[in-house]
């Protein structure tokens, strides 16, 4: 009865953000009233029933957090006084701390996680609208019973649980349509990415790629084809050059002559 009442009112919560991030509500809506009025009515009961007999061993769970100490502890449960200080300082702890933080935590997840715009408690007057609430359960903390106060912090560690779903992207229905995506600078992660994310995403994926074709092989060229053909030549005789325009001369084509100009076979 009590989860569905907590999911209601979250909702109810989410859907007047993602209205209007920019102007704090007027009314509370019925939902929240419904799960404010429950709690009362179970931390009446539950005061009840730690006045009663029925927690008689149990008793200091009826008595408020600041009239308890450490010694109290030790001389009535018999705990060394190291030990019952340790669990007095942790009890406060819990009642005067984790309490309002996780209340603060709920109320930010809720009214600024994913809205359209900038939520008004991003300023001064909206930080101090909510610091109020925050104070006031500082002092119940210590004021309230300690039964009832860690009642209360289990209590919104479970609301504060539900309220982190609206961080992975939870609808509201009714809520209107989504906040826009931001578009980050060029350069930058995306809003929401980090670094590493984002080196990750950008990094390429094995996938079939475009078909290249073979280059053709060189073939080896055919030795008959490329050979020089054979001219019959003679030795260059003494005192010809052997060089003619860098050209290496390797003897004399043709047939030689005699002295009368007749050739001879070579």
């Amino acid at each position: 009865m009590t989860l569905p009442l907590l999911v209601k009112a979250q909702q109810a919560v989410r859907r007047q953000a993602l209205a209007d991030p920019a102007t704090p509500p007027r009314s509370v809506p019925g939902a929240v009233v419904g799960e404010l009025a429950l709690g009362v009515a179970g931390g009446v009961g539950l005061w009840l029933l730690l006045r009663s007999d029925v927690l008689n061993t149990f008793h200091f769970l009826g008595r408020p957090v600041a009239l308890e100490t450490g010694g109290r502890l030790s001389d009535h449960y018999g705990y060394a006084l190291g030990v019952a200080w340790f669990l007095y300082v942790v009890t406060v702890f819990l009642t005067s701390v984790v309490w309002p933080v996780l209340w603060a935590r709920t109320q930010h997840t809720l009214l600024t996680t994913r809205v359209p715009g900038e939520s008004w408690t991003s300023s001064p007057a909206g930080r101090f609208r909510l610091g109020g609430p925050v104070a006031v359960r500082i002092a119940l903390g210590l004021l309230l019973p300690v039964g009832l106060a860690l009642a209360a912090v289990v209590w919104q560690a479970v609301a504060y649980g539900v309220s982190r779903r609206y961080r992975h992207g939870a609808e509201v229905p009714g809520g209107g349509a989504p906040a826009p995506v931001l578009q980050a600078p060029v350069g930058q992660a995306p809003f929401g990415r980090t670094p590493f994310d984002q080196a990750l995403a950008d990094a390429p994926t094995a996938g079939p790629g475009p078909v290249r074709t073979a280059a053709p092989m060189p073939t080896r060229p055919d030795p008959v084809a490329g050979a020089v053909p054979h001219l019959a030549h003679q030795r260059l005789r003494p005192g010809e050059p052997s060089m003619i325009g860098g050209y290496h001369l390797l003897g004399r084509i043709g047939r030689r002559r005699d002295g009368d100009g007749l050739p001879r076979p070579a």
